[in-house]
């Protein structure tokens, strides 16, 4: 059939609008892959095409299908970036995520929350100066989003700029004093700076405002930082009056007290420890470590007793802390040595004999057994013992002093100067040990030596008289 120009007309139209249409799907199709990848697209709407081409009742139907897809195939909206930054956030594709809240900023370029999701991104991407501004703008535009805040305090502390970490977290607090995880951080950043005192003042804010903190949350600050009189008061006002809590908190009450010196009280809390350990049916090694520590109390205080010269109480003492151990050298000792200020030498050698069946390395307690022995004359047996210390002990100057005394009194001079050079090698300050070999050069005339040997003793001790009257006898038979 021949065409009339109007309808030649009419199909150039219509060709012209196909192809507005056709680079419309094109430049969309970019962005829309799905609608092409399905190969249902130019099926479905291929058919549509020629039937608009070819009937002109249906132009109306095209371009309703024309605008459906033109809204389809929209950029996004504010919410749906931000929604994708959100999910890349999550899966840790942080370029991705950085660059949707970007996008979603163009939008809404004074929304803090997203500004504040920037600075999230960028703090993982460890840009810290960058996340730091980020959180900066958060604030600017949204004074009230104290997370943002409380980023920038995270920046500068692991900056290492503590100033400015202090400056920021101040600020939050200046708006909101009570504000729990800001006092935390402030705790944080001072207990960092072992600035114990000033962490006090917030410590008590937030246990006022926070009822999950624990109630020994000030006592335990204190104990941490070794606060030991701090720590003790905190401790003792919390459990004032309560019988329960002193038994919960004994082990770390008695413990403070000992660290403080106070044995009578330590030995008060852990006697407390002791009677919940055992009901709680706590295992014999346990018992036995605290048997142990109050043992030590009353072994401290035994000693205290001993350097007042208050022998019967130091005996009292040390009895008592054989009650609570019995294999401790240390307190055999001590109890010996009390026993020998009070004039009761058997049972003094009794205690040393029991401290060296403990500990047979105790030189000490041998020492004091050999002495009794010289003491009384037996001096084989003095010997004896004193050699059993050299065995443990080579250079011990006490026991080759002693043995050097004997060989000197034995006419055994030359080995007694060996002994005795020993002493002096070992411990410079030993004055008896310069003048003791000073007599033995003397006895061999060698005056000389025995001069210098005199000087060394007087130059430790100027109140040893023999080395001065020695001293002079040498000097003159010099001349």
């Amino acid at each position: 059939m021949a065409m009339t120009s109007n309808t030649t007309e009419m199909l150039a139209v219509l060709a012209a609008g196909i192809g507005l249409a056709f680079a419309g799907i094109f430049f969309v199709g970019k962005n829309a892959r799905s609608l092409f990848s399905s190969g249902n697209f130019f099926e479905s709407n291929g058919k549509s095409l020629k039937k608009a081409r070819h009937s002109a009742d249906d132009n109306e139907r095209y371009d309703e299908e024309t605008l459906t897809l033109d809204n389809e195939t929209k950029a996004p909206d504010f919410q749906t970036l931000v929604q994708q930054g959100d999910t890349a956030l999550t899966t840790y594709k942080l370029n991705d995520a950085l660059k949707s809240y970007e996008e979603a900023l163009t939008l809404q370029p004074r929304e803090a929350s997203v500004h504040f999701k920037i600075g999230q991104v960028l703090l993982q991407k460890e840009n810290l100066s960058l996340a730091s501004q980020a959180f900066k703008k958060a604030i600017e535009i949204n004074p009230k989003l104290h997370a943002a805040q409380l980023e920038r305090v995270k920046i500068a502390e692991i900056q290492n700029a503590l100033t400015e970490a202090h400056q920021y977290i101040d600020e939050l607090l200046d708006q909101e004093p009570e504000m729990p995880s800001a006092l935390h951080v402030k705790i944080k950043l001072l207990l960092k700076e072992n600035r114990i005192d000033d962490v006090i003042p917030y410590a008590e804010v937030l246990m006022d405002v926070d009822s999950s903190m624990a109630p020994d949350f000030i006592a335990n600050l204190y104990y941490q930082h070794g606060n030991i009189q701090e720590a003790l008061a905190a401790y003792c006002d919390l459990v004032y009056g309560d019988p329960a809590l002193q038994l919960d908190y004994s082990d770390r009450i008695a413990e403070l007290y000992y660290a403080n010196q106070q044995y009578l009280k330590a030995a008060e809390y852990f006697k407390k420890s002791l009677q919940k350990q055992k009901q709680g049916g706590a295992d014999s090694k346990f018992v036995d470590e605290i048997n142990q520590k109050i043992a030590a109390c009353y072994c401290n205080l035994g000693v205290e007793c001993y350097e007042l010269k208050d022998y019967k109480q130091a005996m009292m003492y040390y009895n008592n802390a054989l009650s609570f151990d019995k294999k401790n050298a240390d307190i055999f000792y001590n109890l010996g040595k009390t026993e020998l200020k009070l004039d009761n030498k058997d049972k003094a050698y009794k205690n040393f004999e029991n401290a060296t069946s403990i500990k047979p390395e105790d030189e000490d307690s041998y020492y004091e057994m050999a002495v009794i022995k010289d003491e009384a004359g037996e001096l084989k047996d003095a010997e004896e013992l004193f050699n059993r210390i050299l065995k443990i002990n080579p250079k011990n100057p006490k026991a080759n002093f002693a043995i050097g005394t004997l060989r000197a009194i034995e006419g055994e001079i030359d080995k007694a100067i060996e002994y005795f050079k020993l002493v002096i090698a070992e411990d410079p300050a030993f004055s008896d040990g310069y003048y003791n070999l000073g007599v033995a050069f003397e006895s061999k005339k060698k005056f000389k030596d025995a001069e210098a040997m005199y000087q060394k003793a007087i130059s430790v001790n100027q109140n040893h008289h023999k080395a001065i009257s020695n001293l002079q006898y040498v000097q003159q038979m010099k001349k």
